[in-house]
């Protein structure tokens, strides 16, 4: 079966933000600000299927085990492995009745390491989506951040777009390290389709990643955002040195649906 065409990336990515608490604010303050977003781990994610798929041992061949030890030993090794090299190594487990259990006990915790390690940021292809509205949007009283995508070399550039099927993908540990890691990581359950998700994935990032101040192009008000919150945000993008256009997004009148309004342009006027 040949493989799929690679999904465009879209010209704008978003982020629905709340600002239901203090802390909320804080993050949404921060990003208008100084331009930088927060990257969670998996360990922050409200699906517990996410990041967390299954990863078969599968009766490897010699040489998969090898160039899977060889490249674990060269990166990071995890606590308790036997020390000395790789084909060393193998040679005293290959004597031991116990060597796929313990390849797969070890091979796990390496696996884990790396993928609690990982930065993710989780962006969206739409600004009116009623769910993403209510599920991180603050029930449509927080905002939605639009950023332009730019290049490949540019933080959004890389985004790289979530696949959603039905049954957990073929995940082996011997497989190359990029096709294992996106197979992980870019993979949801079928439930989550509506979200039409992008990640940007950084494997050994810092919590926070610094974005170019013109990515910011647009905020969206949610159609139930309390005017106070509606005013720092104006205040928060007056600051600002790029302009940045202000949208509300309005209840439609005859169907379940928001409809994203423009309101104004805030910021330096561009000539």
């Amino acid at each position: 079966m040949p493989d799929k065409a690679p999904k465009a990336r879209p010209p704008k990515l978003f982020k629905y933000r709340s600002m239901s608490t203090d802390d909320e604010q804080a993050r949404v303050k921060d990003i208008l600000l100084n331009n930088r977003l927060y990257f969670p781990t998996r360990s922050g994610f409200n699906d517990p299927f996410d990041c967390r798929i299954p990863v078969t041992w599968d009766n490897p061949t010699p040489d998969e085990v090898e160039g899977f030890l060889t490249r674990v030993f060269n990166t990071n090794p995890p606590p308790g492995w036997k020390k000395g090299s790789v084909k060393e190594w193998l040679g005293l487990l290959r004597n031991k009745d116990e060597f796929a259990s313990l390849m797969r006990l070890d091979t796990q915790k390496a696996m884990d390491l790396e993928m609690d390690a990982i930065r993710i940021m989780c962006l969206c292809e739409r600004p009116d989506d009623i769910l993403m509205w209510s599920h991180y949007g603050g029930s449509h009283g927080g905002i939605c951040l639009e950023f332009q995508v730019l290049d490949e070399k540019s933080c959004f550039g890389s985004a790289k777009p979530v696949d959603y099927p039905e049954l957990y993908p073929k995940l082996r540990f011997t497989m190359e390290i990029r096709e294992l890691l996106n197979g992980l990581v870019l993979t949801k359950a079928a439930h989550w389709r509506y979200e039409g998700e992008w990640r940007i994935v950084d494997p050994k990032g810092a919590d926070f990643y610094d974005f170019r101040q013109d990515c910011l192009t647009g905020v969206v008000l949610g159609c139930q955002i309390a005017p106070k919150h509606e005013a720092l945000i104006s205040e928060w993008l007056s600051k600002r040195i790029s302009p940045v256009t202000l949208y509300r997004a309005e209840k439609a009148n005859n169907k379940f649906a928001v409809e994203i309004k423009k309101l104004k342009v805030i910021g330096p006027t561009v000539l």
